[in-house]
């Protein structure tokens, strides 16, 4: 292999680094912005995200102050070689702009559509006791911040339709009898009355459904669906920075970011059907109109199961409500920031985010009442994809967003990474000041594997926060921590951002082999909901085929309709697949759909097919679709997912084979070409080394646990391509010292105590410390070492990051897994060394001391006696 051969091709390193949100409180003096950007330079990180949360008062948000502190922040950010994103809002939801939007504009704030059903001859139905489990569940904090004065109060009550209908049974939409002339409404704060005159045209022992739209007077979301609201936000939010940073924009200032926009997701105690939360609504929005239905048929079709007449309305409806609700808010974004040259990016909410369902994050939330579930259309406002990931395992969301991502010509994507607290429940917003560098690093390299290209972590704190409250969201030390800056292993987070980007520019320079298109379910979710199998099949099938080491992309639904065969292949968005996977996908997009996979099929490509069958397209129910599917598929339908990846897609797979042998734990995989060389990564998620022989070619290849490997193959000879921070290779030991007497620790003043190496400082008086304590021991060197043999220091148990010095001498820090250091010639003496580890733990032991959060002390420290090791 000549130089020129060796020499890895990497991507776009400017986009690979990490990021970080800065969390503020109030506009920091010019030094204190100078100060924190350095620190976050002097890690690693890259781009700088600014947020104002909730701890700053509102009023202060986007003041002249704060305007005057923002742009002397993005100069100091520029002087330390940072980039910048601008987030959007205050606190998130993007578009009340801090309440700003709405204040003067009453008329855009949040409308919503509720429902009743009652039996005709009550003549009345009622909207009460209504509720937002997901706002009310902000806490006291959150509802301020939501409503003025903490108090949710609708007006503006409006009766929109209402419909006779039998209560129960299946009915064609269109048989259905519209009375909208017979009936009204009036309403208060809190709900409303709908009452139907005499003389309505209604069928014995009908019932009637009523739909009423209000606003809610005191909320600061703003009505997603009315292009208004969004103008007003660019003039009142994004049009303040376009002035306070004159000069800045587009170097170092790239981007302008939105944070997942939605409505109030309202539930109320009348409501029933299908839909589980209110419609976002606008009078003159168009939703109700519809070439076949009248509008209280059609609403009727959204909000009742009618039976299978309702699947083509429902999806009509949905489809013009998400593209309504996109073009209104994200489009006038869009165009803003082309005319301004600079980024549009961020991310919708993802009720998938923090595992593999597609719903298994709110699963009480119907996500299509929040710009229809409708990601792939999202996608095509930004110029730059950015998802989330909750918590710290593997997950949907990169994946997903890599695959819009390349739906519309690009690649890869930016993840937002926090933490929540689900134990108890109330306390999500306490987060994890439990993690560890390694639980942080760990995650960053699973989530490149998946599709990330930048790592962007929630947060950089400018304030720590007081002790005197544990409010969550309005103290910083309880926002989602931890801010990673006041972690005490964040002096190790360099090692972190620069294995992060070496990683991250290493996949960046290769196109990905992914032989598989899973189907996202657009379609089936506007039909069915998400009470439906598609679910929880289409999340067990991602996790199968991504811890299986299959390429993959996700694919909308609607992209059947224009993919084309090519020999056994299927072609969708330029890229060719081998085999695609319907996972409970009940509804088509159209007719032709059905046609593309029995072509495909023909032509020898692979239709596999778990849980329910299409029985319909958008367009209605179709007879014998179900069967013309199963027809097509290369291996029986099953209602489970299979346990293993089938033959079907194995037997397709067009990479190197690897043999990975068996072992706990997951070995992540990515491989992708690069011209006339393929580049392979292997990340073992086990606690054992695992043994991995790729063919062609003669490569054996031993992972230790949480290792990561960079390979790239020219023919049959593969390299390994050194990354930073890596540890020493195991020695083969002939000599094990066990370092267990004789050793001290100090922490912050105090003076030195015995300490036993083998049990965490906090079992040992030191209950509350969080911070770098200094272990210190005096040893005499391995009897009849030379200086040609290889000396070792291992750490077997540390908790969280260690730096090492012998001597005097500094052997370097470790912030993960293998804590190994290897003792250049010279350094040990034979007699009277001095070993001095210098130890950070979590802060969890002193932030979470003496509150709720606390469920048991962290780990800290040694948890064994470090070990010398001698070999030849």
């Amino acid at each position: 292999m000549s130089e020129e051969q060796r020499q890895p091709i990497r991507g776009d390193e400017a986009q690979c680094g990490t990021a970080v949100y800065w969390f503020w409180s109030r506009a920091p003096e010019r030094a204190e912005a100078e100060r924190q950007v350095r620190q976050m330079a002097d890690a690693g990180i890259e781009l700088v995200m600014i947020q104002a949360r909730l701890s700053m008062e509102r009023e202060h948000y986007l003041s002249d102050e704060y305007l005057r502190g923002y742009r002397g922040a993005v100069e100091a950010a520029a002087a330390a070689g940072l980039k910048v994103g601008i987030y959007d809002e205050y606190n998130w939801m993007s578009g009340h702009g801090g309440g700003r939007t709405v204040e003067g504009a009453s008329h855009l704030r949040e409308r919503v559509l509720f429902w009743s059903t009652a039996p005709a001859q009550d003549r009345r139905a009622t909207v009460s006791e209504i509720r937002s489990d997901w706002f009310d569940g902000l806490g006291p904090v959150g509802t301020r911040w939501i409503y003025e004065d903490g108090v949710r109060r609708f007006d503006e009550w409006e009766l929109v339709a209402a419909v006779a209908h039998p209560r129960d049974g299946e009915i064609d939409p269109s048989e259905t009898v519209e009375v909208t002339d017979w009936a009204s409404c009036e309403g208060d704060d809190d709900g409303c009355v709908m009452s139907l005159a005499g003389g309505a045209p209604v069928p014995d022992g009908w019932t009637v459904t009523y739909f009423a739209a209000a606003r809610c007077a005191s909320s600061r979301a703003i009505n997603y669906l009315d292009p208004e609201a969004a103008e007003r936000f660019l003039d009142v939010v994004y049009e303040p920075y376009l002035g306070a940073l004159d000069g800045l924009i587009g170097d170092p200032v790239q981007s302008f970011s939105f944070d997942h926009p939605y409505g109030g997701f309202y539930d109320w105690s009348e409501r029933e059907g299908p839909v589980t939360s209110a419609l976002m609504w606008h009078a003159d929005a168009g939703l109700a109109g519809d070439p076949v239905l009248s509008p209280g048929q059609l609403l009727l079709s959204v909000v009742r199961d009618l039976g299978p007449g309702a699947i083509s309305p429902r999806c009509r409806f949905f489809l013009a409500y998400s593209a309504r609700g996109i073009e209104s808010f994200f489009g006038t974004l869009a165009r803003w920031t082309q005319r301004h040259g600079v980024v549009l990016t961020g991310h919708e909410l993802f009720a998938h985010v923090g595992g593999w369902e597609l719903y298994g994050a709110f699963p009480d939330l119907d996500i299509r009442t929040n710009f229809g579930g409708d990601h792939f259309s999202i996608d095509r406002a930004r110029a730059a994809t950015l998802v989330d990931a909750s918590n710290f395992s593997a997950q949907l969301s990169p994946i997903m967003g890599d695959s819009v991502a390349r739906a519309h010509g690009r690649s890869r994507c930016t993840i937002e990474q926090y933490a929540a607290r689900w134990e108890p429940p109330e306390d999500f917003a306490a987060g994890y000041w439990e993690l560890t560098l390694r639980e942080l690093r760990l995650q960053a390299m699973r989530l490149h594997l998946l599709g990330v290209r930048r790592f962007l972590f929630h947060a950089f704190g400018q304030s720590e926060g007081t002790a005197d409250n544990v409010e969550l969201l309005g103290n910083p030390r309880f926002d989602f921590p931890p801010t990673c800056n006041f972690e005490p292993w964040f002096d190790h987070y360099a090692d972190l951002s620069a294995e992060s980007k070496a990683v991250s520019s290493f996949i960046d320079g290769a196109e990905p082999i992914r032989d598989v298109a899973l189907v996202y379910p657009l379609h089936t979710l506007w039909a069915e909901g998400q009470a439906h199998a598609h679910g929880p099949l289409f999340g067990a099938w991602a996790e199968l085929l991504a811890r299986g080491g299959v390429g993959f992309d996700v694919v909308e639904d609607r992209a059947l309709d224009a993919a084309t065969t090519v020999g056994p292949q299927l072609t969708i968005n330029g890229r060719g697949y081998s085999a695609v996977v319907l996972a409970g996908v009940s509804v088509l997009p159209s007719p032709r759909s059905a046609d593309v996979l029995e072509a495909f099929a023909s032509a020898g490509g692979a239709v596999l097919s778990s849980g329910p069958l299409p029985r319909a397209t958008a367009e209605g129910p179709v007879d014998g679709l179900a069967e013309r599917i199963a027809a097509a598929c290369a291996e029986p339908p099953k209602d489970p997912v299979p346990e293993q990846v089938p033959a079907a897609i194995r037997t397709r797979l067009t990479g190197p084979a690897l043999d990975t042998g068996d072992g706990p734990g997951t070995l992540w995989r990515w491989v992708g070409r690069a011209g006339e060389r393929t580049r392979i990564v292997l990340l073992n998620d086990g606690p054992e080394p695992r043994r991995v022989r790729i063919t062609p070619g003669d490569g054996c290849w031993e992972l230790e646990a949480e290792e990561i490997a960079c390979l790239e193959l020219v023919g049959t000879e593969a390299q390994r391509i050194p990354l930073p921070a890596s540890a020493p290779p195991v020695p083969a030991a002939e000599q094990a010292i066990d370092l267990c007497d004789g050793w001290t620790l100090s922490v912050s003043d105090a003076g030195a105590v015995t300490i036993d190496p083998g049990r965490g400082w906090e079992e040992q008086g030191f209950e509350t410390f969080a911070g770098t304590g200094t272990y210190r021991c005096r040893f005499d060197g391995p009897p009849g070492a030379r200086d040609a043999d290889r000396l070792t220091l291992t750490l077997p148990i540390v908790e969280c990051a260690v730096s090492a010095e012998i001597n005097g001498t500094s052997l370097g820090g470790r912030g993960w897994p293998p804590y190994r250091f290897e003792i250049a010639p010279g350094v040990l003496r034979e007699r009277g060394n001095e070993i001095a580890l210098h130890v950070a733990n979590s802060a969890a032991n002193r932030y979470y001391a003496g509150t709720r959060f606390q469920q048991s002390l962290q780990p800290s420290g040694l948890g064994a006696a470090p070990v010398l090791e001698v070999a030849e």
